[in-house]
């Protein structure tokens, strides 16, 4: 019976904690700071992230594996429109929350220039 108390409260409790995490979040839609989210994980971090130079273009990484992966590999770098299915760089991409998955992003192509991917 114990356990089975302990059990229920650990869930009850993890579940209020994930409610508290999606209230905190920004809302679906509004812009996001570039900063705030690792472009590696295509999440929102809440706080500023590192950033890395690259051509004149700042990415932002959240740990020491995301700031070699931007550094090296370039395909890290980019993402797809979800909208208009073109390659997207996310250092000059509109962010913004994904309504369905909480804590994670979207980026969308700002600008004319388009180049569907294969």
């Amino acid at each position: 019976m114990w356990l089975v108390v302990h059990t229920y409260q650990q869930e009850k409790h993890e579940d209020e904690v994930q409610e508290q995490y999606r209230v905190l979040l920004p809302v679906p839609g509004i812009p996001l700071d570039h900063k705030l989210v690792c472009m590696v994980n295509n999440k929102y971090m809440g706080a500023d992230q590192i950033p890395v130079m690259i051509q004149s273009k700042t990415y932002y990484g959240c740990c020491d594996k995301c700031i070699k992966d931007i550094n090296t590999d370039k395909t890290v770098r980019f993402a797809v429109d979800p909208y208009s299915k073109v390659t997207v760089d996310k250092a000059l991409a509109f962010i913004t929350m994904s309504p369905g998955k909480p804590g994670t992003i979207l980026l969308f192509r700002i600008g004319t220039k388009r180049k569907k991917i294969s």
